[in-house]
């Protein structure tokens, strides 16, 4: 190959390289027609690409692969810390509780977002003064109290013993309990509690007409026939 100074491959169904040498980078283009599939340095051949050397578009669809991942990955996992953050939202709206009054020790836990309702309750019913008492049980007294905001309360505040020390919190626990799994549409709305060393109390929504046995009791009492009164729960 190193003496040789002209070849003529033509018509001969040759495929692949040509060889780098004087020889063939001197033959015009015509001495390799008709040859199936030649490359090389040739004036009017291909250039050969080798398998190990990816091309200018492999490369592309390759970049391209990389950032439609990179993308997917992204959106991917923006959607799951927006469907994690809506839905701690949801379980803190749903049970909000009020920490704010810890420093005094009370507690509560509200079905409604409130703003420090322990000091608003205790505010609105001037420390549960005995003008806002609308019924009176052997367990607690029944308040009623305005909020700032207009909202209107039906507030039981629990009867603790008169003697210093921790009292029962039995009973008060076993009324939240029972009350926050009865389902009836004749049952007032329970809103939540509230507790502290010194006061105890549920809160509920306020009926305008009062108690189920004040309105047996009163004048409007005969509005209600036995049928209607079978239908309520006592």
């Amino acid at each position: 190959m190193t003496s040789l100074s002209t070849v003529d491959v033509s018509y001969n169904e040759l495929d692949g390289p040509v060889p780098d040498s004087p020889a063939f980078r001197r033959a015009p283009a015509e001495w390799f027609a008709h040859n199936n599939d030649l490359c090389g340095v040739v004036q009017g051949l291909p250039p050969c690409v080798s398998l190990g050397t990816p091309t200018t578009d492999d490369r592309s669809k390759r970049h391209k692969i990389v950032i439609v991942a990179i993308i997917a990955s992204v959106v991917f996992f923006l959607l799951l810390f927006i469907f994690i953050g809506a839905f701690r939202k949801r379980e803190k709206d749903t049970v909000p509780v009020d920490n704010s009054h810890t420093k005094g020790g009370a507690f509560c836990v509200l079905n409604f977002v409130g703003r420090d309702v322990f000091n608003d309750i205790i505010e609105a019913t001037e420390d549960f003064d005995a003008k806002y008492c609308i019924g009176s049980g052997a367990y607690g007294s029944v308040y009623r109290a305005e909020l700032a905001s207009g909202e209107l309360l039906a507030v039981k505040k629990i009867h603790l013993p008169d003697t210093e020390g921790t009292c029962d919190e039995q009973p008060f626990q076993t009324e939240i309990q029972t009350l926050t799994q009865i389902r009836h549409r004749n049952i007032v709305k329970l809103y939540g509690f509230c507790s502290s060393p010194r006061r105890k109390f549920l809160v509920y929504e306020y009926m305008e007409r009062g108690s189920l046995g004040s309105v047996l009791r009163s004048e409007t009492a005969a509005e209600l026939d036995w049928a209607k009164r079978q239908q309520h729960p006592t």
